[in-house]
Parts: C-alpha cells; sequence; structure tokens
C-alpha cells in the first residue's frame, strides 16, 4: 500500500489523496499475430522466453511508475486534462492498473467530470473491493454529485474499516450538514475537531469551525455560533469575520 498524501485540489473540501496497491493482469492465453506496434501498446508476447517475458514487464512497470508520478506532479500543479493522457497510457499498458484509474477519476473530478470520475473509481473498486482510498474518494464524487446517502454511505464504510482516518468523519459531516441532518452533521464536527479516544482532535482548522458554526446556527445555538465564528475568524476566516457582524453583534 501507498502512504496517505495531503493536496489541497478539490475545494471547499480538505483534500486527502490516497494511493492504494498495484495489481497486474496475465496476458490472454490464446496466441495472437503480431500487430504494428504504437505508442503505448504492449508488443504481443507469443513466443517469447520466459527471461525476456520478466525482462518486459519489469520495464513496462517502471514506465507506468513514470507515467504515474508524472501524473501525479500534473495534478498537484493543477494540470488534469494533461494528467490524463498520462494515465490513459498507462492504462494501454497495463488496464489493470488500480493506481492510474483511481488517480485518473481524482483528474476528472477536478474537472468536474463527474460521470467519468465515479466510473473510474468504481472501476478501482472492481479490481480490488480493499482499496480503501477509494471509498472516500467515491464518497466526494457523491457529494458534489449531490448525492448525500451514497456520500454518506461510503463515508460510513470507511470509519468502520479505517477509522483512524479523520478526514472521512469531517467529510461525512459536511455531507450530513448539505443534506439537512444537522444533528449527526453536528456530531461529527464535535468529534473531528475535538477528537476522541480513537482520534487526535483539530485545531487549525477554520473551515472547520465555520461549518459548525453553520450548523450550530440551523440548530438554533447562536452562542455556540458565534464562539466557532470567533475561532475561525482568529484562523483567518473571513467569512467567519462577516457572519460575527451579522449575527453576534
Amino acid at each position: 500500500m501507498k502512504r496517505f498524501r495531503l493536496h489541497f485540489v478539490i475545494a471547499p473540501l480538505i483534500g486527502l489523496s490516497l494511493i492504494g496497491c498495484k495489481a497486474t493482469k496475465t496476458a490472454a492465453s490464446k496466441p495472437k499475430p503480431k500487430v504494428q506496434k504504437e505508442a503505448g501498446v504492449v508488443e504481443p508476447t507469443v513466443g517469447k522466453q520466459p527471461e525476456k517475458l520478466a525482462e518486459d514487464g519489469v520495464l513496462l512497470q517502471i514506465k507506468a511508475d513514470s507515467l504515474l508520478a508524472a501524473a501525479e506532479t500534473k495534478l498537484q500543479e493543477q494540470e488534469p486534462t494533461s494528467a490524463i493522457k498520462d494515465l490513459d497510457a498507462i492504462i494501454i499498458l497495463n488496464p489493470s492498473n488500480e493506481d492510474a484509474y483511481y488517480t485518473r477519476a481524482e483528474a476528472k473530478l477536478y474537472l468536474e467530470y463527474y460521470a467519468g470520475s465515479l466510473r473510474d473509481i468504481n472501476t478501482v473498486l472492481d479490481l480490488n473491493k480493499n482499496y480503501m482510498p477509494a471509498y472516500l474518494l467515491r464518497a466526494d464524487i457523491f457529494t458534489f454529485m449531490e448525492d448525500y446517502e451514497k456520500a454518506i454511505a461510503d463515508y460510513t464504510y470507511l470509519l468502520e474499516n479505517a477509522p483512524a482516518d479523520p478526514i472521512a468523519l469531517y467529510r461525512r459531516g459536511l455531507a450530513r450538514l448539505e443534506s439537512g441532518a444537522h444533528g449527526e452533521a453536528l456530531k461529527d464536527f464535535n468529534q473531528f475537531i475535538n477528537g476522541n479516544e480513537e482520534t487526535e482532535g483539530i485545531d487549525f482548522c477554520g473551515d472547520c469551525y465555520l461549518n459548525r458554526a453553520q450548523t450550530h446556527l440551523y440548530l438554533g445555538n447562536l452562542t455556540e455560533a458565534c464562539a466557532d465564528w470567533q475561532t475561525a475568524a482568529a484562523l483567518g476566516s473571513q467569512q467567519a469575520t462577516e457572519k460575527l457582524e451579522q449575527h453576534c453583534k
């Protein structure tokens, strides 16, 4: 498994990108005629010795890894269209490359191509149902599609199977807030900000206090809302400053 990587690509969510495990698939069993090679197309392996096959496999993996690294860099640099070209090339080389589908789903989400992003992330889970980062990204996709019920289900699944992940907790709170489940949203925000026996609290996130303040306001808790806006304003939120002037004179 690759490690968790933090980046800030998709607003307004706190972007936590997760890369999973790679997988390969064996070649088809029936011999195929040799074809004219094009860029990104793998030469048929019929008649090659095992040593040569192994060497080709290593070279293909190196090429795929290089393309994936380039795509991730482009995505960090906010060049999703260019990143997708690299990821398309990886998938031609290896149609079972989970990381390529996952990263392409990220890039498509950045471009607000939700249907394509959802299709890619579902492919990841078809290839490997234990690719846990995919549940987080799919939940984000559902959130942007305003399908909050499915988003909450994926965030909850991730929390039940990877309970140390606080980002899923916060994002579930956002989805619940947007869906109108304000009481449940408040529970998620409280746990995210204050922490509990399982997670350490987050005290540096202005948007977190801002969203909890909005939840308090919906629930009629003006005193608590003002306290959270005060904290968010101290952390640099201009919107929180405006809310203080509007509601907490």
